[in-house]
Formats: C-alpha cells, sequence, structure tokens
C-alpha cells in the first residue's frame, strides 16, 4: 500500500516536472501552433506569425498589400540550412559576423537610400552569401535574416527598434528615416535580450532605447523603406505616399515611420508639399517621440529649405555636441553658416563630414558650393562632378553641376545635367521644374547650342 501512495506521488512529481518544463518553454513553443486563423486580422500577437497571416494583418490595418514583403521573417530552405549550421543564437550572431567581415555587406551613409527595394530574409542571405559582394543593406534586413534563421531553430525572435546604445558618437540611424533594428529574443518575466546583427553592439541598450515590434510592424517598417525606395529612386510619389501612410499606421510610435510620412509629404508633387505645414509637423512628432541628434538635423533641414540658417541652427541645438562624429549633421551645419557667409567655420564642419563619413556625397556637394562662393570657379566644379559620381540619381547635385557648368560657358554640358535634373523630378512637377530652370538658367537652357534661329515673320 505504501509503495503504491509512493509510486502516485512519484507520478504527480513527474507530471508537476512536465508542467514546469511546458511552462518555461512556453514562450520558446507555443508560437509553433500559431496558425492565422488563431487571431483575428488586425490583433497581431506578439509572436511570430505565418506570412499569410502577416498579408491579411496588414491589409486589415493598413489597407495596403505589402506583397512580397509579407515573407520578410519567413525562413525559407536555404535560411534553414543556415540556421541548422550556426545551431544556436549566438551561433546565428556568429554566422551574420563572419559574413560581415568577409565583406558580404558593408557600412554605408544610408542618408539617402541605396537603389532597390527591401529585400526579405531570404533575399538577403543569397545577397551577402559570396565573399565581397559589399552588399549595402538596411539594418532591418540583416535583423530580419537573424530573426528568420532563430525562428528556423524554433526561437521566437522578433525585430527591436533600437534608437540608441550607451557611449556612440554617431547616431545609429543618420538619416532619421530608415530606422535601425535588432534581433529581439525574448525571455523570462517579459524580459528579454537584444543581438546586434548590424553594427555588433555587445552591449544591451537601454531599456527605453528600443522596442520589440510583432510581425505586422516589422512589414510596416519594410513598408516605409520602400516607401523611401519609391519617393527617391522610382519617383513614384503616389507609391511613397501610399507606404509612408500604411508605415505610420503600423508603427505609429516609431520616430523614423514619421520622418519617412514627412520625406514624402515634404516632395515636389504631394499635394502637401505647396504648405509644407504637414511635412513640418511630422518632424515634429518625430521629435515628440525622440528628441535625438536625427531628429533635430531633419528640422534643421526643413529649416533650410526656407532659407531660414538662424533657424537651421536653432535646431540643430547640441547635436553635434551629444555626437560629434554625425558627418549629415555637419553638414547642415555648414549649410547654414554657408547661407551665413561665414566660409571658413562651414569649410572646418565639411571638413569635420569627410572625417566621420569619406563616403558621404553631400560633402562634395556643398564643397562645389563653397568654392563657387569664394570664386575657386575650378575647383568647384571638381567637386560638383564628385558628387554626381558619387550619387548620379540626386537631383540636387545634379543641379550644383549644371549651374557651374552654365556659369563657366559651357552651355552643352549644362543643358545635358539640367535635362537629367528634370527627369529626376516626379512627373507631375516637371514643367514647373523646367520653369524654375528657365528662371535659373535663361530662356534658352533646353535649347541645343547652334540651334536654328526661329523664322521671324516678314515685313
Amino acid at each position: 500500500m505504501e509503495q503504491k501512495k509512493n509510486s502516485g506521488k512519484s507520478w504527480r512529481l513527474v507530471l508537476w516536472g512536465i508542467v514546469a518544463v511546458l511552462l518555461g518553454v512556453g514562450a520558446l513553443a507555443a508560437w509553433k501552433l500559431r496558425d492565422p486563423s488563431e487571431h483575428r486580422p488586425g490583433e497581431v500577437p506578439m509572436l511570430p506569425i505565418r506570412a499569410e497571416a502577416i498579408r491579411k494583418d496588414v491589409q486589415a490595418l493598413a489597407n495596403v498589400d505589402p506583397a512580397g514583403l509579407a515573407q520578410l521573417l519567413e525562413p525559407d530552405a536555404s535560411v534553414r540550412a543556415f540556421a541548422t549550421r550556426a545551431k544556436s543564437v549566438e551561433g546565428v550572431v556568429a554566422a551574420i559576423a563572419e559574413r560581415r567581415q568577409q565583406r558580404g555587406f558593408v557600412e554605408w551613409s544610408r542618408v539617402e537610400p541605396r537603389i532597390g527595394a527591401p529585400l526579405t530574409a531570404a533575399e538577403v542571405l543569397r545577397a551577402i552569401a559570396q565573399n565581397g559582394a559589399e552588399r549595402q543593406l538596411y539594418p532591418l534586413e540583416i535583423a530580419a535574416l537573424g530573426v528568420a534563421a532563430l525562428r528556423a531553430l524554433e526561437i521566437p525572435a522578433l525585430v527591436a527598434e533600437v534608437y540608441a546604445y550607451p557611449k556612440d558618437l554617431r547616431p545609429l540611424d543618420p538619416s532619421g528615416r530608415f530606422g535601425y533594428f535588432a534581433i529581439f529574443v525574448p525571455g523570462d518575466g517579459g524580459q528579454g535580450q537584444v543581438y546586434d546583427v548590424y553594427g555588433a553592439h555587445t552591449e544591451q541598450p537601454r531599456a527605453a532605447d528600443y522596442a520589440a515590434l510583432n510581425d505586422a510592424q516589422a512589414v510596416g517598417a519594410a513598408l516605409g523603406l520602400r516607401a523611401m525606395h519609391a519617393l527617391r529612386n522610382d519617383l513614384d510619389v503616389d507609391a511613397a505616399d501610399r507606404d509612408s501612410a500604411a508605415a505610420l499606421t503600423l508603427v505609429p510610435k516609431s520616430p523614423s515611420a514619421h520622418a519617412t510620412r514627412a520625406a514624402a509629404m515634404l516632395t515636389v508633387g504631394h499635394p502637401a508639399q505647396k504648405d509644407g505645414q504637414g511635412g513640418k509637423q511630422e518632424l515634429l512628432e518625430a521629435q515628440k517621440l525622440r528628441d535625438g541628434a536625427p531628429q533635430r538635423n531633419n528640422l534643421a533641414l526643413n529649416a533650410l529649405t526656407r532659407q531660414d540658417a538662424r533657424g537651421a541652427i536653432e535646431a540643430l541645438g547640441d547635436a553635434l555636441t551629444k555626437m560629434p562624429e554625425y558627418a549629415a549633421a555637419h553638414v547642415t551645419r555648414a549649410t547654414a553658416l554657408l547661407i551665413q557667409l561665414d566660409f571658413a567655420a562651414a569649410r572646418t564642419e565639411l571638413d569635420l563630414a569627410a572625417k566621420y563619413d569619406p563616403e558621404l556625397a553631400l560633402v562634395p556637394q556643398m564643397r562645389a558650393q563653397l568654392f563657387a562662393a569664394v570664386g575657386k570657379s575650378e575647383e568647384a566644379l571638381v567637386e560638383a562632378r564628385r558628387a554626381v559620381t558619387m550619387s548620379p540619381q540626386d537631383a540636387g547635385a545634379l543641379f550644383i553641376l549644371a549651374r557651374l557648368e552654365h556659369r563657366q560657358g559651357q552651355k552643352d554640358e549644362a543643358r545635358k545635367h539640367a535635362l537629367q535634373v528634370v527627369e529626376r523630378t516626379p512627373a507631375a512637377a516637371r514643367e514647373e521644374r523646367k520653369l524654375q530652370l528657365r528662371s535659373a538658367f535663361g530662356n534658352d537652357l533646353f535649347e541645343p547650342t547652334g540651334a536654328a534661329a526661329p523664322p521671324q515673320p516678314q515685313p
């Protein structure tokens, strides 16, 4: 009888042990049971969900089809093989670090969008597979690969937007629009671990300096990148308007989503561009969420569009004191100083920008204008050409080059680059752009040199 009691007690202990284990790994395993039918579209859980469920959630919440971006975090066969070789969280982090060390992907200025729409995790793995590929990827894309790989190992990783790490001397997101993202692995009691697979920070960000995202929000961040690609590369203001609005709906507490929405609203061809207040308000909303150096820099740039140099310097405030290696902000300050005719100080700022980011195309753009302002025409032309070589899609760089060529009598070259400015303007605003260029360069700007004069009426 005593043996039976002990036996029953033993089984109860085993049962409670099993329950305890199940409770302990519940956060790691419950997501495997998630089916798209288990939550209503739009009621997104903080657990990994399948691509088709993500698509339905995004459509329900933001009324936009994410298309291929629904697969952002979905592991395919190649990602599963990559994860199997890595074996663990630390192994996945190390495997991505190895791709960085072998220059499968590289750091870049991240001020203007690269050419190419955002990639899914599977596409990222293919992009960085070759040593020396030197792909310019967004932090979100690299984080997505890490998350997908961990999910292939049955670890319910999520994407986290990270705003800052302690002791950094430059912002994580120099544009203020692309965001900075890492892997988040949930732990006990709502806590978790953040793994930076893009920039390889080893310390943890403070709790207030990051936010874990559900899968629909992660796709919202990708829609923001797609909006910037549509805006700057495809010149499709309507697509940028749609995707930036969707991104903001999905991640309303993301400063980068507000800044992306502002970029769309402030672009020539957008209905809100003429007034400008809607776009500026979005920049202010971004600053309310995060009063960081990128948010201040974007407000300063907005002031410069109105030639308000004093307002730009005030908007920057102490951004460069806190982030002294922020190259783009040094260019912004240089621009304001150039407007104020403080040429020596402007040159110092541009030298600092070049020191901290030698690949930033904004530096030769502004150096060209600085040299032109002090009468160094040849040096100005050299810098303007270098800016266009570095960023051939940039209408601003093309305009500066055309203006300098026109001043030096190189009318055919000026005309060629002015036409490229028109081509790099959204279609709805091209006629207005032509009028602006004619006003700046003369009515004969778009007539080739040596063209026959129009026939004169006979007396």
